[in-house]
């Protein structure tokens, strides 16, 4: 018996999505970093340290917890490259590294509408793909979809905005 394959040209939220960003998880951030940048390197990296009253609307798998956490990011060609870490409170980011997780842990597509992110969402949810994670920080709200089992890595959706100066800055 031959089984019937789903249509391959049947996106789901109805498009091709770019990819603007990767995120690796580190326990050591600056160790990090640092290795990035003398291996490839990549930088200079814009540091932030992410914790209330800049980070707010912190959820886990639909329910409000408080996390923190610091990231690097850099531009590596048109796309970011992003290394987070995480300080305090439960997040995808510890549970990565608690399952010893190396290598990616998120994609990302960048939208400047909340009204086209909130059609994306609602597009995933229809096709059984739930939120894992959400934040604002700054002018950004970032979205993580639960697409581990599928991908093997997690998609965020972020709506992008003014992002302040940063904390700090490596070199």
């Amino acid at each position: 018996m031959i089984m019937a394959r789903k249509n391959p040209n049947e996106l789901i939220a109805g498009k091709r999505r770019s990819i603007d960003g990767a995120c690796t998880v580190a326990r050591d951030l600056w160790k990090s970093v640092e290795t990035y940048s003398r291996t490839l390197g990549w930088g200079p990296w814009d540091v932030y340290h992410c914790k209330p009253p800049r980070l707010t609307n912190t959820t886990l798998r639909g329910k409000p917890v408080s996390y923190t956490m610091d990231f690097a990011i850099t531009k590596v060609g048109d796309a970011y490259f992003e290394v987070i870490s995480p300080v305090e409170g439960p997040s995808t980011y510890r549970e990565f590294l608690d399952r010893g997780g190396k290598g990616l842990q998120h994609i990302q597509s960048n939208y400047s509408s909340m009204k086209t992110v909130r059609r994306i969402l609602y597009e995933y949810k229809k096709a059984g793909i739930n939120l894992v994670q959400t934040g604002k920080f700054c002018g950004n709200e970032f979205f993580y979809l639960d697409t581990e089992a599928t991908l093997g890595t997690i998609y965020e959706i972020l709506k992008v905005g003014p992002l302040d100066p940063p904390d700090e800055t490596y070199p």
